[in-house]
């Protein structure tokens, strides 16, 4: 599944989510919610986590596996408010 990492998330009003004057992209809360602490994930998943949070991070265009969305998925639900996982599923559906 191809998916453009740097676009933004945006509020319910249309405007940019923002921490500061900084907008917030897909890149940014997907990267954030793939180092989170998960609970019982050993180094394997941690190592798993943290390679797939560099290649996201890199933003642009990806090519990514269902395996990734779906680990993309699962840690950006259990991080981040209704607004922002809402936006995220939608994206990567």
């Amino acid at each position: 599944m191809k998916v453009n990492f740097n676009q933004p998330l945006k509020n319910l009003d249309g405007s940019p989510i923002k921490d500061g004057d900084k907008a917030i992209t897909l890149k940014d809360v997907c990267a954030n919610a793939l180092l989170a602490v998960e609970e019982k994930a050993d180094g394997k998943v941690k190592l798993e986590n943290w390679t797939l949070a560099q290649l996201v991070y890199k933003g642009g265009e990806l090519d990514l596996t269902a395996e990734q969305v779906v680990k993309i998925k699962d840690m950006v639900a259990k991080s981040y408010t209704t607004l922002v996982v809402g936006q995220v599923l939608e994206i990567l559906k």
